[in-house]
């Protein structure tokens, strides 16, 4: 089968990084992409693809796909690491880290912030999904991983979108 190959998405830094690092270290190659240009620095350093894009984008997301296919041959793995974006709801982006204190009462948040959580953080991993699957299909296999929060196991009143939506892609 030769060298195996892993796109993972909010790849720029955290997580992502972290991962894409494993991966490479692991002998796969590497398709990264985060809506900021770290992925395509830390793609360099790690000999595999980096792009700008986003994952609220099918077309982003279908144009790593394809080019991951093209260069590589094949896509074995795909890591779904869905950060909070300029697209996440305001309860998410107004933390830069965990505060246990932190409340945010669900009933308080209108329509349009479940929305945009529903369209990062469930909907992200569905355009993946269909930009992908038919590869690995062709390919006889693949893997796909959600990278979650715990908040999904022990939920948190001050993170509500991610208590409820993260649990939906996990498992």
């Amino acid at each position: 089968m030769g060298t195996k190959v892993a796109i993972i998405t909010g790849s720029g830094q955290g997580i992502g990084a972290g991962v894409a690092r494993s991966f490479a270290n692991a002998g796969y190659k590497v398709s990264l992409m985060s809506p900021s240009d770290r992925s395509v620095k830390l793609a360099k350093e790690l000999g595999g693809i980096g792009r700008s894009g986003s994952i609220l984008e099918s077309k982003d997301l279908a144009a790593l796909v394809d080019e991951t296919k093209k260069t590589f041959g094949r896509i074995d793995a795909v890591v779904n690491n869905m950060g909070h974006g300029s697209g996440a709801a305001p309860s998410v982006t107004e933390r830069t880290t965990y505060d246990p204190d932190h409340f945010h009462d669900p009933l308080d948040f209108p329509d349009e912030g479940w929305h945009q959580a529903l369209d990062m953080y469930v909907l992200s991993v569905v355009r993946m999904a269909r930009a992908v699957v038919p590869v690995m299909k062709q390919q006889g296999g693949g893997s796909i991983v959600n990278i979650s929060s715990f908040t999904v196991i022990e939920p948190r009143p001050g993170y509500p979108q991610m208590s409820v939506l993260r649990g939906t892609t996990s498992g």
